[in-house]
């Protein structure tokens, strides 16, 4: 039944869809790839009930087949596409695409951090194979080689990747990135796991005073960069940081554009995050970025630990830590802020290209599109 009424409810098309060279699975973020792609070539085929093609649904009923995977499975047949590519590298189901198109090219980007329980999930599956996979790290790459037949190439945030880092001078501000309190009575982490919200933000009430306080004392702005995205969301958030620290002194950022987030990040004097990729984004950009890794103390869950997947990194390094204490704030935020470029530059070869790389320009990238494309 909930599939039908968001099929009511989606946009329809009845034309065939044209014949096309390129296709780009899921609509979510593709707007990362018109400057790799041309429009005029590339077709867009949406995934989350928003969008049929009532041509390609006709065709799987007359073939007594109604599953969403057979939909894909008939566009992508259809369009004769010899290149197909996704930004949402968590869909299992492309990872078995390769089975149907053997003579296409499957290139999938990892374009967030990945708990524990998606590579359990992985782990129920057999023959997985794409042609390619670029993932946000090293330790990333090691994970999915367990499971998964394909090229790897750590390329790190793909989105991250196309902006231009912003040289700053006098930088007066500390920001927060939040994870978004938002009015629901719990959190999805993952599946059908969930956890109330009162746990799940439980550290940023403890921490919002101490950087509140850090900030009045050091003269520096406090920021908060928003995570909703919905005007009512947005206005909850808001009110969730004006009652923990106790006042509205505060300026909260706000992304009108994709690309916005960083070019915030890169204007700051100090970034401060609990368990975000933004903040392993940041830290690549080589932005003074401290980790408060907390969350899976308060949720007792260990994927939420920023770090699970090197059981060899220290709970507490120069510009991250396992608890909350304004004693552990200051060491991490005064070594940030006073180490010289040379002594923060060698802090960060604990965690890049571990945890996060950079390739400015997606240059890997691109170099895979050349290659596949002079065939």
């Amino acid at each position: 039944m909930e599939k039908l009424l968001k099929f009511l409810k989606a946009k329809k098309s009845f034309l065939p869809p044209l014949k096309k060279k390129y296709v780009i699975l899921d609509s979510s973020q593709s707007f990362i790839f018109k400057n790799f792609f041309k429009e005029s070539n590339t077709v867009i085929i949406n995934t989350r009930y928003e969008h049929f093609n009532l041509f390609i649904l006709l065709k799987i009923f007359f073939k007594l087949k109604i599953s969403y995977e057979d939909y894909i499975i008939e566009y992508l047949k259809y369009v004769k596409c010899t290149i197909i590519v996704s930004f949402i590298e968590n869909n299992i189901f492309y990872y078995h695409l390769k089975k149907q198109f053997p003579e296409k090219k499957i290139i999938l980007i990892q374009n967030g951090m990945r708990p524990v329980n998606f590579f359990e999930e992985l782990a129920k599956h057999k023959n997985l194979k794409i042609d390619y996979l670029f993932t946000l790290s090293d330790l990333y790459t090691s994970k999915f080689k367990k499971y998964v037949d394909a090229k790897f190439i750590t390329l790190g945030s793909f989105k991250n990747n196309l902006v231009d880092k912003e040289i700053q001078n006098n930088k007066n501000s500390v920001l927060f990135i939040s994870s978004g309190p938002s009015f629901e009575r719990s959190m999805g982490v993952f599946g059908n796991i969930r956890v109330m919200s009162d746990i799940y933000f439980a550290p940023e009430k403890i921490l919002l005073p101490i950087i509140y306080d850090f900030c009045k004392r050091r003269n520096l702005a406090l920021k908060i960069l928003v995570r909703s995205k919905k005007s009512e969301q947005i206005a909850y958030e808001k009110n969730f940081y004006q009652k923990v620290i106790n006042s509205s002194n505060f300026e909260f950022l706000q992304n009108n554009d994709w690309d916005q987030s960083y070019k915030f990040i890169d204007k700051s004097k100090l970034i401060v995050s609990i368990y975000s990729t933004m903040g392993l984004e940041s830290l690549s950009r080589g932005n003074r970025t401290i980790f408060f890794n907390v969350r899976d103390k308060a949720t007792k869950l260990k994927n939420l630990n920023l770090f699970w997947s090197d059981d060899e990194i220290d709970p507490k390094g120069p510009f991250w830590t396992n608890e909350i204490t304004r004693d552990e704030f200051e060491r991490l935020a005064d070594y940030a802020i006073s180490s010289s470029d040379d002594e923060w530059k060698k802090s960060l070869r604990k965690i890049i290209p571990k945890f996060i790389n950079y390739d400015a320009g997606n240059k890997q990238f691109l170099k895979v599109l050349d290659y596949e494309n002079s065939k």
